[in-house]
């Protein structure tokens, strides 16, 4: 991205059907290192250059998980919400 910034997992979709492509910046934040102000600007910058910006915070006890229930109900959200920007293009 520049700036100093990058994106924690860059996804690329591309629609067959409307031949459009679709690149999202997934970031992953913990509570402990997340900053409001750093995550408007980042999303800004992101979308200033054709990226769509989806977070995933990490909860209050600030540790990562290692439930597959939790991170198969994450991954599950990040997914949907892709899918509804490539059949919706917003």
């Amino acid at each position: 991205l520049g700036r100093g910034k990058e994106i924690d997992i860059p996804v690329v979709v591309y629609n067959r059907k409307t031949q459009k492509t679709f690149r999202f910046a997934i970031e992953y934040n913990g509570d402990y290192y997340h900053d409001k102000q750093r995550d408007m600007e980042k999303k800004a910058l992101c979308e200033s250059i054709g990226w769509f910006y989806l977070s995933v915070v990490e909860g209050a006890s600030n540790q990562p998980s290692n439930k597959p229930s939790l991170i198969e109900k994450e991954a599950r959200s990040l997914c949907e919400e892709i899918r509804r920007i490539v059949h919706t293009g917003k």
